[in-house]
């Protein structure tokens, strides 16, 4: 069973109301911008270099791209974006590779295979988007969003979350 790295990672096919959306997004981007992942020694080596670009390279960095990745289904589900078509083709993938790594294997030569195979299918979907429709906010589109369904952030944890001088985000807050 799959435990997520970030508390606040949404269960698969969870629903949220969009401003519980809104607040969760939040928190789960403090967190994560918060405690941040390094890759070990083994991912520095030249065969890892295609993992690491693809996020199936090694645990803590899997485990957070399939956290980022349940984050925006669930923001698809809420109804903030539209699904992208193949969104879904990458996960299958990833909940093997953090199946083997849990279990104490790493083929990564067989893993690089793939991930050099299946590279535009895993990521057509991202390359084919339009950019106002990616399923990640940008700090404008967060803003728009929370006036839209009323919702009100703590500009501190708004701040965190976008990694902006908070200051200056008050003053464009108003705007």
């Amino acid at each position: 069973m799959y435990t997520p790295r970030n508390p606040f990672t949404p269960g698969h096919l969870e629903s949220f109301t969009p401003s519980q959306y809104l607040a969760r997004y939040l928190y789960f981007y403090q967190w994560d911008n918060q405690n941040s992942v390094g890759h070990p020694d083994t991912c520095w080596r030249n065969y890892h270099q295609t993992l690491m670009r693809s996020g199936l390279c090694c645990f803590g960095q899997l485990k957070r791209r399939l956290d980022e990745s349940l984050m925006m289904l669930s923001g698809i589900q809420t109804g903030f974006w539209e699904e992208p078509k193949g969104i879904h083709n990458w996960l299958p993938f990833a909940w093997k590779r953090l199946e083997e790594l849990d279990e104490g294997y790493d083929h990564s030569a067989l893993w690089t295979k793939t991930a050099i195979e299946r590279d535009v299918e895993f990521f057509q979907w991202h390359r084919e988007l339009r950019p106002d429709n990616l399923p990640l906010f940008s700090f404008q589109s967060f803003k728009t969003a929370c006036r839209k369904y009323g919702y009100q952030p703590d500009l501190e944890l708004v701040a965190s979350c976008f990694v902006l001088n908070l200051n200056t985000l008050r003053q464009d807050w108003e705007e």
